[in-house]
Order: C-alpha cells, then sequence, then structure tokens
C-alpha cells in the first residue's frame, strides 16, 4: 500500500475551524502531565493560541473517531481565482513521494500580478473573468513566442524586457512599468511528517522534553514573565510588520528573535511531536483512499506521480 504525504499547511484547508467555549481554558490533561503541570512556576499549556489549541483538538478528535467521515471536521476545498496573477491560484496537491522536491519546498509566490489599471475597467464579474482570460493568454503566448526567438533568459536582458512590456502596453492600454509588476511573498515550509510507530513512552518523554527546552534560556524565560502574550503570538516574530502592544523595554529587533527561537524551533516541534502521539495512540493506521482525497479538493502532485505508482488507498502523514 502506498503512502500519501501533505503538509501541515493542506491539512488545515481540509479541516473545519473547531469552535471553542468562551470560558474554555486548556488544560488537556495529557498535555498538562508533559509539561509538568507548569515547571518552575511556568504555566506551559498558555503558550498555545487558539488557533493552536483547534488545530491540535481537530487533528485529536480525527485519531479518535474510526469513521472519520460520521464527524463534521472535514471540509472540501473551495480556491477561487482571485484574478490577482498571470497564473490562476490552484488546489493543494498530496504527494506520493516523501522526497519529492515540491512536498518540502517554502512557499514563495512572485508570481507575476495582472495590473489593477487594467482589472478596474470592469466592475462586472463575468466581463472581468473574460478580460483576465484574454489578458493571461496573450502574456503566455507572447513569453513563448520571445522563449522561441530569444531563449529561456531574455527576461534578464533588459532591452527584451523592454520589447515585451512594451507590446503588452500597448495591447491593453496600461503602463509599461506596471506588465512585470510581482508580489514577493515567502513562507517556510509549513512541515511534513514521515511518523514511524515509535513507543508511546518514548514520544511522550520527547514533548517533556521540548517543553523543558523552552525555559533552558534566560533572555526567553525573562521575556515570558513580562510578556506572557506575546508567546500565544509567537508567529508574529517571522513577520515583517512591527509587533503591536507594548514590548518596552524590549527592542522589536529583540522581541522578534525571542519569537522566531519560540515558534521555529520550540512549538512547532511540539505541536508536531503530540500529533504524533495522538496519531499513535488513538489511530496509528489513519487512512483515506485517493477518491475522498479528490472529493475533498486535492490534486496529485504531477511532480512526483510521474515516477510513483497509483494505489487504491494511501496512508495519510501529517
Amino acid at each position: 500500500m502506498s503512502q500519501v504525504y501533505i503538509t501541515e499547511a493542506t491539512f488545515k484547508q481540509i479541516t473545519q475551524k473547531v469552535e471553542l467555549p468562551k470560558d474554555f481554558q486548556f488544560k488537556d490533561t495529557l498535555i498538562w502531565e508533559l509539561s509538568n503541570g507548569g515547571e518552575v512556576g511556568l504555566d506551559n499549556p498558555v503558550i498555545f493560541s487558539d488557533v493552536e489549541v483547534k488545530d491540535l483538538l481537530t487533528f485529536k478528535a480525527i485519531c479518535k473517531d474510526s469513521n472519520l467521515f460520521n464527524i463534521t471536521v472535514f471540509k472540501k476545498i473551495q480556491v477561487r481565482d482571485s484574478y490577482r496573477y498571470i497564473t490562476s491560484e490552484k488546489n493543494p496537491c498530496y504527494h506520493l513521494d516523501k522526497d519529492c522536491e515540491k512536498l518540502h519546498a517554502d512557499y514563495d509566490s512572485t508570481d507575476i500580478k495582472i495590473p489593477e489599471v487594467y482589472k478596474e475597467r470592469y466592475s462586472d464579474e463575468e466581463e472581468l473573468k473574460t478580460k483576465v482570460d484574454e489578458y493571461r493568454v496573450y502574456f503566455r503566448t507572447l513569453i513563448n513566442e520571445f522563449n522561441t526567438k530569444y531563449g529561456g533568459e531574455w527576461i534578464d536582458d533588459k532591452n527584451h524586457k523592454s520589447q515585451f512590456a512594451a507590446r503588452v502596453s500597448m495591447k491593453f492600454n496600461i503602463p509599461d512599468t506596471a506588465v512585470f509588476d510581482r508580489d514577493e511573498i515567502g513562507a517556510k515550509n509549513s512541515g511534513v511528517h514521515n511518523w514511524k510507530n515509535d513507543e508511546i513512552a518514548f514520544i511522550k518523554e520527547d514533548i517533556t522534553d521540548g517543553f523543558k527546552s523552552l525555559w533552558v534560556d534566560e533572555e526567553r524565560r525573562k521575556l515570558w514573565h513580562e510578556k506572557q502574550w506575546l508567546f500565544r503570538q509567537s508567529w508574529l516574530g517571522d513577520k515583517a510588520e512591527d509587533i503591536y502592544g507594548d514590548i518596552t523595554p524590549y527592542s522589536q529587533e529583540d522581541v522578534k528573535r525571542i519569537l522566531r527561537g519560540v515558534h521555529m524551533i520550540k512549538k512547532n516541534n511540539i505541536i508536531s511531536q503530540l500529533k504524533h502521539l495522538y496519531h499513535i495512540q488513538y489511530c496509528p493506521e489513519l487512512k483515506f483512499d485517493e477518491e475522498t482525497l479528490q472529493k475533498l479538493g486535492l490534486r496529485p502532485c504531477w511532480n512526483c506521480a510521474r515516477f510513483v505508482g497509483s494505489g487504491d488507498a494511501f496512508t495519510i502523514q501529517w
């Protein structure tokens, strides 16, 4: 039986949000036990944000229910074309090869934008779609023409790039400076795991060690005692924007550096190990068949599906 691999980000896309009661306190007995009940006076479970709590509880619910589709946590992915880029948005993939480069790649959106000055001419949705499709087809056709004429590196040549922009500008009556406008958006890969059926005791020990290691660093402990709320929003350390709220006497640079260490190195590992534990403890053979994955809106990755034979069912690896 083949295995299927998806990223954490894709898993979140196919699961519904779990609504927690307003008075909900995240003191999961298991997590409280593994964190040593707030060792050294630190209420460890409070390091998780509401989003992280919901994600953990969703995964736990899935693992505990033997009839997965009797629960209502799953939803079909609906990807809507934003008409923002030359390449329209696509549904995420599942992968058949655990070493597929697409599975482990960071998110990097540098796609060329469709100029706003062009789109704002069309207020009707159907007309906008028609005009965007027309723009995309022309743009791609012109790219193929330039590739054939000048080779694939023409875009690095200032004169060729200017010629291309002038053609698009004339065709659609837009400024040539808008033709190659891009969004530079980057994000680290959300993670993919190929879990083995480890002994539960070892997994628990790893989680406990992970909680303990959070507080080895004195600088981190000090920030916790003074600004606990920051640890629940540790993802802010990876954002370009300034952190809102009072962080006095710390600088933005210092707080972000500390939070990056908490989020990327510590919290993400603890969350991954907790899911590992739920998986092994409650449902070590969690499976979806290929038809179900496709009904949820996932598509096979073209890169690894070329080399791996398709099977009747896959073991999903979060």
